[in-house]
């Protein structure tokens, strides 16, 4: 198994990307994690994703 984790600076990002590897058999593990960096770093949005070998 591999895991990975995806990140993106906006949730329509991250869905798209996520989006991306479900079509290669890459399923999302875990729930979406936000975290809030502040001021100008702003949000950032991520979601480990695991797929057999």
């Amino acid at each position: 198994m591999k895991y990975r984790i995806v990140s993106a600076e906006t949730e329509s990002k991250l869905e798209d990307k996520v989006n991306i590897f479900l079509e290669d058999d890459w399923k999302p593990t875990g729930s979406m994690t936000v975290l809030n960096y502040g001021g100008e770093l702003g949000f950032r949005y991520f979601q480990p994703i695991v797929i057999e070998e």
